[in-house]
């Protein structure tokens, strides 16, 4: 199935603006070898506020909890509003075991602090494409993935929505993978996600996987992959041998160097 429409998850406002991913030599050749994008388990992202929710949703749930809870005269409401809100906490973290994500950086040119975040000693690839060439590529998968931009919040002050930008929200379990802290505003970050089903309760055997960290998604990497580019001023032999692989699994690509290799004017 192609991707799936959202109102949560909005795209720039352009939907031809790039978007780019920098990675190593290794996973440039998975990539290719493939012709799957790698999908992460959250949990397993360095951002542990990662699928979380901020502070004043968190309040917000509970004093729903309370107000429903005292309309039923139940007999030990304090014991039953603490349950609902535990359940509530213990379901946001299974999901994190259970949502996928395969991340990309929106900006119309490259960025060095990228680069040097995910790239080593002068050797990294990054992959140009766009919003929509995005979306296309993943148009024959099986999964039920979804598409956006991330939002980054003030988690200590912020809610997720407000009824003038989103009259017709309603919270859903993908709503926290499309917030991050406003720490993390740097990466403009742009996403595409999908769950797995749980099999048992809300357990998931992820050991019976290729990959217990994650999952490959199938994608047309010929329309995805718009530019390859080098690491700016990586040597002559990193750029040769990126050169070799792509002639190889994609000869009708090309790779090219950094725009950032540039000579000044002056």
């Amino acid at each position: 199935m192609p991707y799936t429409e959202d109102p949560i998850f909005k795209d720039p406002p352009n939907e031809s603006i790039k978007i780019w991913r920098y990675m190593s030599l290794e996973r440039f050749v998975s990539l290719l070898k493939t012709e799957s994008l790698f999908f992460a388990r959250a949990d397993c992202f360095r951002d542990k506020y990662e699928g979380s929710y901020p502070k004043l949703e968190i309040e917000h749930h509970r004093v729903e909890s309370e107000r429903i809870t005292n309309l039923s005269n139940k007999g030990n409401n304090d014991l039953e509003i603490q349950k609902n809100i535990q359940a509530s906490s213990d379901f946001a973290k299974r999901m994190r075991k259970l949502t996928l994500i395969n991340c990309w950086h929106y900006n119309e040119s490259e960025s060095f602090a990228m680069w040097d975040l995910y790239s080593e000693n002068g050797k990294g690839i990054a992959i140009q494409s766009k919003i929509n060439l995005l979306k296309e590529s993943l148009h024959d998968t099986d999964f039920d993935i979804r598409i956006g931009k991330v939002r980054y919040l003030d988690y200590k002050k912020d809610i997720f929505y407000n009824k003038d930008e989103f009259p017709h929200y309603n919270r859903n379990a993908m709503t926290p993978f499309v917030h991050k802290r406003k720490a993390f505003i740097h990466e403009n970050e742009y996403r595409a996600m999908f769950s797995v089903k749980p099999e048992n309760g809300w357990d998931y055997d992820w050991s019976k996987e290729i990959f217990e960290k994650g999952r490959l998604v199938k994608t047309n990497i010929d329309l995805l992959l718009e530019k390859i580019l080098t690491y700016p001023d990586c040597s002559d032999e990193f750029f040769d041998t990126v050169s070799i692989v792509l002639e190889k699994f994609l000869p009708q690509k090309n790779v090219y160097r950094s725009e950032l290799e540039e000579e000044a004017l002056f």
